[in-house]
């Protein structure tokens, strides 16, 4: 290792703990600038990295837990789309140490730790360690991808990392040994299964840090279709494109989707249809049977068979890009004479961009939220974010990627977090704020209401980044561990106390918000509400309703908050999935309509029917609960809450005794009602949304 390598790898981690990225604590600043490079290729946003992280107390020797199927990151198990065939379970574990050297005893514990939490024979229970709760969910997530890809499973990973400041070079014969303990552990636990262990040291973390993605790329081609100035058809030969979408190491360049507005969908109806078509219809051109791939490029420059394209995106097609590189990469055959069809767009004005992106994406079903990046009130909020020196990534790593401070840089689920904290004045929601909240159309449009200021996002990202500063110092004075992890949860509660406090009421408005003086608004304030909030701190009720509450109040009365009421009686902000699902009527066709009705059985149904029919059909469980309440306002099927089925006028029909016990049937019957009406109450005010 050269010797400046370490002092360069130092001199990162410095500018890092300036910045807060993410906190001042030199450890956990490595082990997340680690964390970035080793899963660098992997396209993960900043938030996805951090939840991984699972160091601190009875973390076991394991600082990350990472679990991939078919290269997509399971975070939630409840909604995620489980391939039906060649699944592959990629599990990365990550160990990051800011020492100068490697150490046996960090080994010695992984070893241990990896024989318990990888025996499927064993339960909790039986473990002989204690372990934090979330490795224990990390190890959840595993079992369920295990199980859940029983049938289809054609790959089992395991990629061990251990980062250090070090050599890797000099690793001893010893740690090497131990290692290779490991590894036969895994093996013996599993009958087929790969196992690799790494070490990564300053040079190798170095070397990661400063690789960029490739922006301009040669694609050959065999014909064109059509040509005009600013857009061209190619037909292009299967394995030239298989070698145009994949790196120099065989993988795929996830960088050249960046624009699209999905990520790769799974083994869906669509996608198997592709994979039917390249692997059993050789006699037939591929592209005959499929609409081809759409890039953006700034430029495209025709050298004779190839196109050399700078800044390329593949706006459309990602699912067949997807199939094309798992049918090469699968059947290790690159001989094909069959063509895809490209379609080449060089533009530069980011408007036309957007308007093409959102065009060729509109063509076949996709949720409306995913479709925001493009939205004119997300351009809206990047421009007049600019204004007030941040930077607002509607696109994920957009400006990471343009090495922009990241102190700078705020993402969606960041803002719109803090929106929900200080304009929807529910902290606890906010501070457990996932993408999932507002993919329904009626959820994104309470958050990015047009009718708001556009000013109340530069004070609200103002209010969030002047919290985590303060939050960073206190942190690491008190020497907490997981830093971060405590950040976020204790970010929007201490943020809406310290504004509360500043305007002397709970009730405050949106216009109050504008007119904030931040005079009044001081760090020591923000520390000052830090520590009230931390000295309550208790691990997993800091985002029970009840819990806020009990806070809300003591602070009202220690600091002369007023309006302590209006949060109390506060409704939840959120509408329930299922009301959002028959306010949108997403549209579902009759056949499916009939299809889904059969599948369903007798009611009293159990307990989330949607998602069992959803997997069974291959489907979402959005349309499978959106089919159902067509079904009910049909009158096809009943109204059902927590196992009691009502008729139209809400009296009872029946109940399953096994989930509503007897004696407390009048109570949940009563409540079941109470959500009716409510629901009816909600769907009245989002109709004058």
């Amino acid at each position: 290792m050269a010797k400046n390598d370490i002092v360069l790898i130092d001199y990162i981690i410095k500018e890092r703990i300036d910045q807060c990225i993410p906190s001042k604590d030199k450890g956990e600043v490595f082990e997340l600038l680690a964390n970035e490079q080793i899963l660098k290729d992997l396209d993960l946003s900043r938030d996805e990295i951090l939840s991984g992280i699972i160091d601190g107390k009875d973390d076991g020797g394991i600082d990350s837990f990472y679990v991939f199927i078919n290269g997509n990151l399971l975070s939630d198990s409840t909604d995620f789309l489980w391939p039906k065939r060649h699944a592959e379970i990629t599990i990365y574990v990550i160990t990051c140490k800011h020492h100068d050297t490697f150490m046996q005893d960090v080994i010695n514990n992984e070893c241990a730790t990896v024989a318990e939490i990888f025996d499927l024979s064993l339960e909790v229970s039986d473990f002989k360690s204690s372990y934090n709760e979330d490795l224990l969910q990390k190890r959840k997530l595993f079992v369920e991808a295990y199980m859940n890809t029983a049938s289809s499973l054609s790959s089992l990973t395991f990629k061990f990392y251990y980062a250090s400041r070090g050599d890797s070079n000099s690793v001893g014969k010893n740690i090497i040994a131990r290692t290779e303990y490991l590894k036969t552990t895994l093996y013996d636990l599993f009958s087929e299964c790969n196992v690799e262990y790494d070490f990564y040291g300053s040079s190798e973390v170095l070397a990661l840090y400063r690789k960029k993605p490739e922006y301009e790329l040669t694609l050959p081609y065999k014909g064109v279709i059509s040509h005009k100035e600013q857009c061209s058809i190619l037909l292009c030969n299967l394995v030239d494109y298989y070698n145009f979408i994949k790196d120099e190491s065989g993988k795929l360049r996830t960088y050249l989707f960046d624009s699209n507005v999905r990520d790769y969908m799974g083994n869906n109806l669509v996608n198997l249809d592709i994979m039917e078509s390249l692997e059993h219809n050789p006699d037939i051109d591929f592209w005959w049977l499929n609409n081809g791939v759409t890039f953006l490029a700034t430029s495209a420059v025709d050298i004779g068979t190839k196109l050399r394209v700078q800044n390329i995106q593949i706006v459309n097609g990602l699912q067949t890009s997807h199939s094309i590189y798992r049918y090469f990469t699968e059947s290790q055959s690159l001989h094909d004479d069959r063509c895809v069809m490209i379609k080449i767009i060089t533009q530069n004005d980011p408007a036309i961009r957007d308007s093409i992106i959102r065009s060729t994406n509109n063509q076949t079903t996709v949720e409306v939220a995913s479709l925001f990046a493009t939205d004119k009130i997300q351009r809206d909020i990047e421009d007049v974010m600019k204004q007030h020196g941040y930077f607002y990534e509607r696109r994920k790593n957009c400006y990471a990627n343009q090495e922009i401070e990241a102190d700078k840089i705020v993402d969606m689920m960041y803002l719109a977090a803090g929106y929900v904290c200080l304009v929807l004045k529910a902290p606890e929601k906010a501070a457990n704020f996932k993408q999932r909240f507002f993919i329904d159309d009626v959820k994104y449009k309470l958050i990015y209401n047009p009718n708001d200021s556009l000013l109340i996002w530069p004070i609200i990202a103002n209010v969030l980044k002047r919290t985590d500063n303060v939050l960073s110092v206190f942190f690491s004075k008190k020497n907490f561990a997981k830093t971060s992890k405590l950040l976020k949860r204790s970010r929007m509660l201490t943020s809406f106390l310290a504004v509360s406090r500043s305007l002397g009421s709970y009730n405050f408005s949106s216009k109050d918000l504008l007119e904030l003086n931040t005079s009044n608004l001081t760090d020591e304030m923000i520390m000052e509400m830090c520590e009230f909030v931390n000295a309550r701190y208790i691990p997993n009720k800091l985002l029970k309703r009840s819990f806020l509450l009990s806070l809300l109040k003591e602070a009202a009365g220690i600091y002369e908050i007023a309006d302590y009421e209006s949060v109390k009686n506060r409704k939840n902000v959120f509408i329930t999935s299922s009301v959002v699902s028959a306010i949108l009527h997403i549209t579902i066709s009759d056949s499916l309509l009939d299809e889904i009705d059969k599948m369903l059985p007798a009611q009293p149904w159990p307990i989330s029917i949607h998602q069992k029919v959803a997997k069974e059909m291959n489907l979402t469980p959005g349309v499978v609960q959106a089919a159902i309440k067509k079904l009910i306002r049909l009158k096809r099927r009943n109204k059902q809450y927590g196992g009691i089925v009502y008729d139209e006028n809400l009296n009872m029909i029946c109940f399953d005794p096994q989930r509503v016990p007897e004696d407390q049937l009048d109570y949940y019957i009563k409540k079941g009602r109470a959500k009716f009406l409510g629901e009816m109450d909600m769907e009245n005010s989002v109709g004058r949304l």
